[in-house]
């Protein structure tokens, strides 16, 4: 990234400082955890009892966008172009959505967001304490909105992908990156519904659904709210 000014590159340093200073205090605040600890303490058996990875091999190395796009196409939650203006409405399609990328690029100086000019997808990747997020926004020709998924093979980016398909305002760019801002928050915030950091299941998810609501600026992206839920608190 290129500086026209010191001042600038000073505001690029600060912000990223801040960034990094705010993700080893949620880091520090998740260690001390009890649930963050009993999660470790599950691992730690769960290896004791059974050290064999061997069935790792057997996942897919490529393929994860047609198997995404097909089980979101057989779930119902990607629409046919025309059907249905979107979840929640009254937002009009972006047909290039080069500002809305480049306005998200300048509120993240710090992340690495880039657009590829031949088929117009759009990636992001930020680090939260001791793991990197890639994003993917792209459009097909016959679906109403953007599709959203998150780049990883294991249970918590594919629970994260099930909360994305069902997301609202698919039509909506703007949403659509904010929501993937909304991420960044990590995995150290408790589920809004039931206030609990792991959903309890076999995988001890953390929340994988992000949602909104409205702010003090209502019905602006801005204004909005993000909050973290399980999936299955829904």
């Amino acid at each position: 990234m290129e500086y026209n000014t010191p001042e600038q590159l000073y505001k690029a340093f600060t912000d990223a400082s801040r960034n990094r200073s705010r993700e080893l205090g949620h880091f520090r605040t998740a260690w001390k955890d009890p649930q963050t600890h009993s999660i470790l303490d599950r691992a730690k058996k769960s290896s004791e009892e059974s050290s064999d990875l061997s069935a790792a091999l057997q996942v897919q190395q490529y393929g994860w966008t047609e198997e995404y796009l097909q089980e979101a196409k057989q779930a119902g939650v990607i629409q046919v172009r025309g059907t249905n203006t979107g979840v929640d409405g009254g937002d009009a399609e972006e047909e290039d959505g080069t500002a809305t990328v480049n306005d998200f690029k300048q509120a993240h100086p710090s992340w690495q967001v880039e657009r590829d000019e031949s088929s117009n997808n759009i990636t992001i990747s930020f680090r939260i304490p001791t793991l990197t997020m890639t994003f993917v926004v792209s459009r097909e020709l016959d679906a109403a909105g953007y599709l959203l998924r998150i780049l990883g093979a294991n249970p918590w980016s594919s629970a994260i992908n099930r909360c994305l398909a069902s997301r609202p305002r698919q039509h909506n760019l703007a949403y659509t990156l904010e929501m993937v801002a909304a991420y960044s928050s990590g995995r150290t915030n408790p589920c809004a519904a039931c206030g609990k950091l792991a959903d309890g299941s076999s995988d001890w998810l953390m929340p994988s659904a992000r949602r909104s609501k409205a702010g003090k600026n209502e019905g602006s992206v801005k204004g909005m709210i993000w909050e973290p839920f399980h999936e299955k608190c829904l």
